[in-house]
């Protein structure tokens, strides 16, 4: 039966005989390049890539060379994740550039907040770096699956949190 939609008319090949039913059968699998669709490696690698970007923008104002880029930097990333958000393309060089602005905006905040509490921003870093680590893992293991009770969950976790923090800044006006 001839099917009218048309996800199901385009990109599949129809084997009429045996010869060829063997032959898509012995072709080489389809790759992510071929597909056009990211694999959970494709993923892993750019999330890694993007953070190393942000580490090293990040470490290098950390120096306290780029003071003054504090404020552009916040203002351009700002501008860079709407652009990221909004596009209906993918633009690499958005994300590469928000990666590196956000880096500087948090390496330059990390070092005041550094010269006022020492070692506070060490921790900081330990904490994300494992926590980097453990979800890309998890993700790249299969451990978490992102399905309709997951996400459920996950909105129900940041309500509540959510709450939590406004009941306590609202409590710290107060003296509390």
């Amino acid at each position: 039966m001839e099917s009218s939609n048309p996800v199901l008319k385009r990109g599949y090949q129809v084997a009429t005989t045996p010869g060829e039913l063997d032959n898509l059968y012995n072709s080489p699998a389809a790759s992510s390049s071929r597909t056009g669709r990211m694999t959970m490696d494709d993923v892993v690698a750019r999330t890694g890539f993007l953070f190393a970007v942000l580490v090293t923008s990040g470490a290098v104002a950390w120096t306290g060379r780029l003071d003054g880029l504090m404020f552009p930097a916040v203002i351009g990333a700002l501008i860079f994740s709407m652009v990221l958000t909004f596009s209906k393309r993918v633009k690499p060089w958005a994300a590469i550039t928000y990666a590196a602005l956000e880096g500087v905006a948090l390496g330059v905040i990390s070092h005041y907040y550094n010269a006022a509490y020492p070692g506070i921003v060490s921790q900081a870093i330990i904490g994300t770096l494992g926590a980097f680590a453990g979800v890309l893992f998890a993700y790249k293991s299969k451990r978490i699956r992102v399905t309709e009770k997951f996400n459920r969950m996950v909105s129900i976790a940041l309500i509540g949190y959510m709450v939590i923090g406004f009941a306590s800044f609202i409590a710290s006006m107060f003296g509390m």
